[in-house]
């Protein structure tokens, strides 16, 4: 689906050193607007580029314990602290992001369009590895018992030791079609399996230890010419759930691989769980909830565009848009609703808002803005 939404984007816009004075210089506070959306602190995090060829941006943060980390594409890594926006640290690299980085320990996990993958320690950024695995690493690492999982563009899997970065074993899958926009969704971790989605409609499970396919299932269904899997996969009560380019839902046995249910929708967003039901954003600019008889239930329209993200804040679903408008719907009241716009028709939300240490909403912008709202 993300997919969909970049091919659509990208006709709109196509696809050194520096220091921590010129770091600072760069934060900036966004123009106030809904009382709700009360902006901290913002930062600039777009690298140089000839005019007429705007970055995209497809990376996110990762928040721990107060702080955020987040790769700059063109300058390095960065630790800001989530009070102020102050850079804690710098690493200054050559490198390009289009994916998360995770925290595993006192360390922070990270891959780049380089095909590096590298782990720096919290405190202070020193490095304790780096990898060259020879794809751009396009999935957002996943950690479970000291294993670390990436999916590269390549339709490649590692599980590498993620104290060492040793690899421990790695899979890459043929696939024939060629109508994909080779992005990637998340993998997700179910006892001893892993799991992902590919980009020919494939989900497949990997014994965690060893790698070995435990079961293939065919799964997207083709939208135009795509038939990649790259949203999310999540766990609700022994099963997994994940949706095809079209915006269907698959509802999966994670044992067996076995379709238990499938849900005809139109989603756009990842999915985000909330107790029994699950939660996305469509096409339509809705957004909807799956309740436990798996039926879709509309909870409003938020927009008069697609939905590209969806995140919880203050008890309520915080979604962005495709134009730059970013909404907060109430999940107890319906008709408590605010909006925003984040100053750009181009500032579409690619990765999903999160909440830091202290409460705050953190956003990152396809036009590489990061802001901070309390």
């Amino acid at each position: 689906m993300l997919k969909n939404i970049l091919f659509a984007y990208a006709l709109i816009g196509f696809i050194g050193c520096s220091s921590f004075k010129q770091l600072r210089e760069k934060v900036v506070t966004p123009v106030k607007g809904d009382k709700y959306f009360y902006a901290t602190w913002g930062k600039n995090l777009d690298p140089s580029y000839l005019s007429g060829n705007v970055p995209i941006h497809l990376n996110g943060p990762a928040l721990y314990d107060g702080n955020i980390y987040i790769g700059h594409s063109g300058k390095g890594f960065l630790s800001i602290e989530e009070r102020d926006g102050a850079v804690i640290w710098f690493a200054d690299e050559d490198e390009d992001y289009t994916s998360s980085p995770v925290v595993y320990g006192d360390s922070i996990i990270y891959g780049t369009t380089s095909g590096r993958i590298k782990s720096r320690k919290l405190i202070n950024g020193e490095l304790n590895f780096e990898l060259d695995v020879g794809a751009s690493v396009d999935g957002t690492p996943v950690v479970t018992s000291g294993r670390l999982f990436v999916q590269l563009r390549n339709h490649q899997i590692f599980s590498l030791d993620a104290s060492t970065g040793k690899i421990l074993w790695s899979y890459k899958k043929s696939v024939a079609k060629k109508t994909t926009i080779q992005g990637v969704g998340k993998g997700v971790v179910v006892n001893n399996l892993v799991i992902y989605g590919f980009a020919d409609g494939d989900l497949v499970a990997f014994r965690v230890e060893t790698g070995d396919v435990v079961w293939e299932k065919p799964v997207g269904k083709p939208n135009s010419k795509f038939m990649d899997l790259n949203t999310n996969i999540i766990k609700l009560k022994g099963v997994i759930c994940t949706s095809d380019s079209v915006g269907n839902l698959y509802f999966i046995n994670a044992k067996t691989g076995e379709i238990v249910n499938q849900v005809s929708s139109s989603a756009s967003t990842n999915l985000v769980s909330v107790g029994d039901k699950i939660y996305f954003g469509d096409y339509q600019g809705g957004l909807n909830f799956i309740d436990q008889n798996y039926e879709v239930i509309g909870l409003k329209r938020v927009s008069k565009h697609t939905i590209t993200r969806i995140g919880l804040w203050k008890n309520s679903i915080v979604s962005g848009d495709i134009k730059g408008n970013i909404t907060s719907l109430s999940l107890n009241e319906s008709n408590n609703i605010h909006r925003k716009h984040l100053g750009n028709d181009l500032s579409a939300i690619f990765t999903k808002p999160e909440v830091g240490a202290l409460g705050g909403l953190v956003l990152y912008t396809s036009r590489g803005r990061l802001y901070y709202y309390r």
